[in-house]
């Protein structure tokens, strides 16, 4: 209404006075859209003014910043305040410099940038002990104890913090004391009218016992604020520890895969080897068998030796009792059987020296192959040695992976949450691995529901990686961001895949499909948006498919290309809908949706 007035009356002072307390009711409201259209406004119309109030140009200046901090906005937070810097430094002020300083020191904090943080802090507490502004010097004190316990030195923070509670006593103090003087004061100038001073007495106590509790009130404020700091502190060490927890799983399923192809490696080389082992065993059972079939030659052709000399022995005998008038005949017969004996001792010599030669020949051959069956028992003891350590790795990262699981666990919602949101639904989960590639998430906010059914790439560790990544992005768009449009979180959601796994930049396309439902209680209605899955939804006893847009989560669409659809679906008692991934339709004997 002030604005209006003074719109009316061309009064620029007055409408830049009522642009500047529109924009900070904006602020409060947090409403920073509105609050930056009116503050720019204003400072547009400050620069147009014959009357340069450099002053309320910086205070604007600062007002922006601060709302663009508060919008999450750093980089034009800063913009404001270096411009507001600059003009307070025209001015020579330097208690304005230092609570400036202050404030940019406060900006880089909640932007995580603790080195410019420390440097503006620094030189807000030189500043503000020069011009020994104690007011400044305790919120400066403050800001470094925030800092210091953002570096987790909080020796350091401590040490700050309590000099910003001296100094806020010492001020607290000072101004307690200053009512006190004005009180005497007070008393003593109209100390002749009692009745009046007792009427004021008593008003002056009843405000300083309201200013007590006002003061209690901030002091109550600033605590809730530190305590609010820490817990954001110790989720910060959380979200460090899960991505340490996550580069250890990580390293946990590269050397499973080594693991898996080491051991069929092993179980090759066992094989090759007990196949070699087999083939050795048989041919010392062929030599074996060729060298006992010697011998029983041998003996064989010994004894018909033995028995053609006890026939020779016979016939020469007979030829000496029956033909001795014979001499000529029997000299010759004589000479004929020995030539013949030598004859058939030759041969036999020789037979014996080729079976001699190949009983050494089936003796080297023996040795050679005990030798070779020595060797192959030292490699068997050897692969038994390292086959015991395979196992031991395995058993270790199979255990590391049944702790993965139990982790995944942990990150899907409860059962009993479910239940308390949505009574009259249901879940079917079960991986077809230890853990899982597809997920489901939940969410209340602002009297919505969001609830998702999420598909990833890959199964097993490889999927439980890209289910870990989209269970934090879902947190930070819908609890952190509050976005709670369906096509607006899907295309935040597939922003944010490719950012973490850097497709811009490198050949990665894993992503994911996924059905997400936003249940407008209020409303009564329901609003779906797919990226690949759809939704099946049933009233009156029939069925019907609400498809998706044929589009992944990730993968290798830029960002520029993405822009899913969404469809509102009206709420009743009767309806009935499901949303799910492929692991359902895809097994065997269920017919595909």
């Amino acid at each position: 209404e002030i604005l209006k007035i003074s719109k009316e009356k061309s009064d620029s002072e007055q409408m830049i006075s009522a642009l500047n307390n529109v924009g900070y009711d904006y602020k409060y409201l947090k409403n920073y859209s509105e609050a930056i259209k009116y503050f720019n406004e204003a400072f547009a119309l400050q620069q147009k003014s014959d009357n340069k109030n450099v002053a309320s140009q910086i205070s604007m200046l600062s007002n922006l910043a601060v709302v663009y901090q508060n919008k999450g906005d750093y980089p034009e937070a800063i913009k404001n305040m270096n411009e507001a810097k600059t003009l307070i430094e025209k001015r020579g002020n330097q208690a304005e410099m230092a609570k400036i300083n202050d404030l940019l020191a406060v900006i880089y904090y909640n932007n995580k940038d603790y080195y410019n943080a420390s440097l503006f802090n620094e030189k807000s507490i030189e500043l503000a002990k020069t011009v020994a502004d104690k007011s400044i010097l305790q919120t400066s004190y403050k800001t470094s104890a925030q800092i210091y316990q953002a570096l987790d030195d909080f020796q350091q923070a401590l040490e700050y913090y309590k000099l910003h509670l001296a100094l806020k006593d010492s001020l607290s103090l000072e101004h307690r004391l200053r009512q006190q003087e004005l009180l005497q004061q007070q008393f003593l100038v109209e100390r002749t009218e009692k009745e009046l001073n007792s009427k004021i007495a008593e008003e002056e106590v009843k405000d300083l016992e309201a200013k007590r509790m006002i003061l209690e009130r901030e002091k109550q404020a600033q605590e809730f604020a530190l305590l609010k700091k820490q817990q954001e502190l110790t989720g910060a060490k959380l979200a460090q520890e899960e991505l340490e927890r996550q580069r250890i799983e990580q390293a946990l399923l590269i050397a499973e895969t080594q693991l898996e192809t080491d051991k069929k490696g092993k179980e090759i080389i066992e094989l090759q080897r007990l196949q070699a082992v087999k083939n050795l065993e048989l041919k010392k059972q062929e030599l074996a068998d060729q060298q006992q079939k010697q011998q029983i030659e041998k003996l064989e052709q010994s004894e018909k030796l033995q028995g053609l000399q006890i026939k020779e022995q016979e016939a020469t005998r007979n030829f000496l009792y029956g033909m001795l008038g014979l001499g000529s005949l029997i000299i010759f017969l004589i000479i004929l059987g020995l030539l013949y004996n030598r004859r058939k001792n030759q041969l036999l010599e020789a037979k014996n020296s080729e079976i001699q030669k190949q009983k050494d020949d089936i003796e080297r051959k023996s040795f050679e192959l005990e030798q070779q069956t020595a060797e192959i028992e030292a490699q068997r003891d050897a692969l038994s040695g390292t086959n015991y350590k395979l196992n031991k790795a395995y058993e270790d990262i199979k255990s590391s992976i049944h702790y993965a699981q139990r982790i995944q666990k942990a990150m899907l919602p409860q059962d009993s949450q479910i239940k308390k949101v949505l009574p009259e639904s249901f879940l079917l989960f079960k991986p077809r691995d230890v853990v899982s590639g597809d997920f489901y998430w939940l969410g209340e906010i602002q009297e919505k529901v969001v609830i998702v059914a999420a598909d990833c790439t890959g199964h097993g560790v490889p999927g439980a990686f890209m289910s870990l990544i989209g269970n934090d992005l879902l947190n930070e768009i819908v609890l952190a961001r509050e976005i709670i449009e369906a096509d607006q979180i899907l295309n935040e959601l597939h922003k944010g895949v490719r950012r973490a796994l850097k497709q811009n930049e490198t050949s990665n396309k894993d992503g994911m499909d996924l059905a997400l439902c936003v249940i407008n209680k209020k409303e009564n209605e329901v609003v779906y948006a797919g990226a690949k899955n759809p939704m099946i939804f049933i009233q009156n006893n029939e069925l019907d498919t609400i498809k998706a847009d044929k589009m992944p989560i990730g993968g290798s669409s830029q960002e520029h290309q993405i822009g899913f659809s969404k469809k509102h679906i009206p709420l009743k008692e009767e309806n009935t809908f499901y949303i799910f991934s492929d692991g359902y339709q895809d097994q065997f004997g269920v017919k595909n949706l």
